[in-house]
């Protein structure tokens, strides 16, 4: 009894622990794009977007963007690659989502 709960603790912990990972961006529609980088939507070829600050006290920098007005999607640049096995990208998505979110 006493091993399985060790067992079951301990992948517990490493579920949680925090690894090193590329993060995914967060996928957008192209008004969501447009409505966040407002007049700061730049164009060049057949990719739109902009790049703006993000995060509750603007600490982070994200990017917002779509290739031919499709495959449109957000990322948080400097949050980090830290992510857990569980959640991974929790913390990058939350600061793009937040601030789709917040240019409404």
């Amino acid at each position: 009894m006493r091993t399985a709960f060790l067992l079951a603790m301990g992948l517990l912990v490493v579920a949680l622990f925090p690894v090193m990972a590329e993060a995914k961006g967060v996928k957008l529609t192209k008004d969501q794009v447009a409505t966040v980088c407002g007049k700061g939507l730049q164009s060049h070829g057949s990719v739109t977007g902009c790049k703006k600050t993000c995060g509750a006290n603007k600490e982070h920098v994200c990017e917002y963007g779509c290739v031919k007005g499709e495959g449109c999607e957000g990322d948080c640049t400097t949050c980090g690659d830290k992510r857990t096995v569980v959640f991974p990208g929790f913390y990058a998505n939350r600061m793009v989502k937040q601030s789709v979110r917040n240019a409404r």
